[in-house]
């Protein structure tokens, strides 16, 4: 029995010790989407909280992450609260105003630390 339990005790602590090196283990990369994704959902649920529709301009660096992508919409795009379009400067971003124009129109500078929606102002 005394056999038993040491080799439990071993087992377990060779477990736990395996699995806080793997946790602190976390990549760069893996550590990016995660804020990534949580930005995305923070202004995704301040959005639907303010109710009606609106039409998210997202604005990338140069340097953007390409698989940190903002700008995903529902099917029946029209039929959607929230319509995300990437920034095509100013004259096509007009005729996107121009169609949506019952719908409240943001700014979100995606590469921002904490990208927060603004009041879509044409430059």
């Amino acid at each position: 029995m005394k056999f038993g339990a040491r080799a439990f005790a071993v087992f377990v602590v060779l477990f736990f010790g395996d699995a806080a090196y793997q946790a602190s283990q976390i990549t760069e990369s893996e550590y990016s989407h995660k804020i990534f994704t949580e930005n995305r959902r923070n202004v995704l649920q301040r959005l639907e909280a303010a109710g009606g529709s609106h039409l998210i301009i997202v604005r990338y660096t140069p340097s953007h992450m390409v698989h940190e992508e903002w700008v995903y919409n529902h099917a029946d795009i029209d039929g959607a609260a929230i319509v995300w379009a990437r920034d095509m400067g100013e004259g096509p971003n007009r005729e996107l105003l121009d169609y949506y124009p019952a719908r409240k129109a943001w700014l979100l500078e995606a590469d921002a630390p904490n990208p927060t929606p603004a009041s879509y102002l044409p430059r």
